[in-house]
């Protein structure tokens, strides 16, 4: 039995968030993330986190403007990135 192979994609997006990547959205992606079987990575500067950890990527520090990078890697990979994109492009 052959393991389904799967590349990992990954998209650059803007915070549209008017508090950046604090409590609320974080918890909101993180918990959105889990739903996902794939592994989520989350990379701002020179810092890459978990996805699926709220705390993780509050501690990005990632502020409303910024562009931050989103890597998925697993069997559901497109159809995370493209939800976990949404939230993050979302004003509020």
């Amino acid at each position: 039995m052959h393991k389904e192979e799967t590349k990992m994609i990954s998209r650059k997006v803007i915070i549209n968030s008017l508090v950046g990547l604090h409590a609320r959205p974080a918890s909101v992606f993180s918990r959105t993330a889990k739903k996902y079987e794939s592994k989520v990575r989350v990379k701002y500067k020179n810092k890459e986190v978990n996805g699926k950890s709220a705390i993780h990527l509050i501690s990005l520090n990632a502020k409303y403007g910024v562009e931050i990078e989103i890597i998925v890697d697993g069997p559901d990979e497109s159809k995370a990135l493209d939800e976990l994109c949404l939230i993050l492009e979302k004003e509020e």
